[in-house]
């Protein structure tokens, strides 16, 4: 199963039918597509999680090895449990800093042993959408949460929201219910939410999928040339003689313009940072 674009909308990028390449295998194109342009943009357009070890500067400060920061699960320095709202973070940069209330300042340096910090945290590239409404009580952190809000109406199972207050808390979590109109459930919040934080949902952007689209489409084209190589592209009768054409050429504006569209989609992206 994709994740990002369909086969449909990558036949009507690129214009080949089942003929050239069955549905399966245009599945299976795409996903190796849609890996290998989030592996280029170093970043993933679904929220995703990972474990990194670090060695503190002495700072407050540590910055993360991917981006966008959506989400910090666990924090865990010279092996004391740090509450995580307690800490803030710069959602582009990836940056994770300590409040005066953590219950370590700083983070430390090597001394005796390596890695003393240990982060658990989601990261990924998404959007906010129009779809947006407020909660109406305050929440605590924890595992399956109910957010009552003003209205759950545009979102739905599976959704991708942020939650932000003037408190400062923010994050991005994952719907897995919805119960009735004024309220959702979450997968995990990893901060307590104030009443009144905005609710937003967000989706991939969408100069992401136009690469999705585009960089499949070309991949599908590439397939389709490699196998003409051996279709027949005349006929003969007697003294009269019939030319179909040569297959590459007719696929070769496709990829001409689909080439175009791809240096265009790659020159509005930047490749996201990331710390080795």
């Amino acid at each position: 199963m994709t994740r990002y674009v369909t086969v449909a909308e990558v036949r009507a990028a690129c214009g080949i039918t089942t003929k050239f390449i069955s549905d399966s295998d245009m599945e299976q194109l795409i996903n190796s597509a849609e890996y290998e342009i989030e592996r280029k943009l170093n970043t993933s357009f679904t929220p995703t999680t990972l474990i990194e070890q670090h060695e503190g500067d002495g700072s407050e400060r540590l910055v993360l090895r991917r981006n966008p920061l959506l989400k910090v699960r666990s924090l865990k320095i010279d092996d004391t449990d740090i509450t995580i709202a307690y800490t803030r973070w710069d959602k582009q940069p990836g940056v994770l800093w300590l409040t005066t209330d953590a219950e370590t300042s700083y983070f430390k340096s090597k001394d005796t042993e390596r890695n003393l910090v240990r982060v658990k945290y989601d990261y990924g590239w998404l959007e906010p959408t129009t779809t947006q409404t407020t909660s109406s009580a305050a929440v605590t952190a924890g595992d399956s949460k109910t957010i009552s809000v003003a209205s759950s109406s545009g979102l739905t199972a599976d959704d991708y929201v942020e939650v932000e207050g003037m408190d400062s808390m923010r994050e991005v979590c994952k719907i897995s219910s919805i119960p009735d109109a004024t309220s959702i459930v979450v997968d995990n919040l990893a901060l307590p939410h104030e009443s009144g934080s905005l609710v937003t949902k967000q989706t991939v952007p969408d100069v992401a999928n136009r690469a999705m689209r585009v960089g499949c489409s070309l991949m599908a084209v590439a397939r389709v040339v490699g196998q003409s190589f051996d279709e027949i592209t005349g006929y003969g009768l007697g003294d009269m003689n019939i030319q179909k054409g040569e297959p590459y050429t007719q696929w070769r504006e496709t990829a001409t313009q689909l080439r175009k569209d791809w240096d265009e989609v790659k020159n509005s992206i930047r490749v996201r940072p990331a710390i080795g």
